[in-house]
């Protein structure tokens, strides 16, 4: 069965301030992690309910934190959730290129 992702995905774990822009969740704010990220969207460790909205402050190794808006697209309680980007920049969309392009790069030999 072939990949279905329409991005390739950074794998690894970095840190993101979260918070809430759904009525529900308009109080929350929490420092999260992200377990993977592409063009459109990304997992986190922690579950909302779908169609949650969230602004995230994303803390990506190596570059300056970029903030996107994300809906939340899947939950599942143990392993957190997925979410798809729904507004950011043109920088955001340019940081998490450069980031994901990077980690497909092959490593220099040495």
């Amino acid at each position: 069965m072939g990949e279905r992702r329409a991005y390739p995905r950074l794998h690894g774990v970095f840190a993101a301030t979260c918070i809430g822009l759904s009525s529900e969740w308009a109080e929350f704010k929490s420092e999260v992690r992200v377990l993977d990220i592409s063009l459109g969207g990304c997992q986190l460790d922690v579950s909302f309910p779908r169609q949650s909205k969230l602004r995230l402050l994303l803390h990506i190794p190596g570059e300056r934190a970029i903030g996107i808006d994300a809906e939340v697209m899947y939950a599942d309680e143990p392993r957190g959730c997925r979410v798809r980007f729904i507004c950011g920049g043109q920088r955001a969309k340019e940081t998490i290129a450069k980031a994901v392009v990077a980690s497909l790069e092959p490593l220099p030999e040495r």
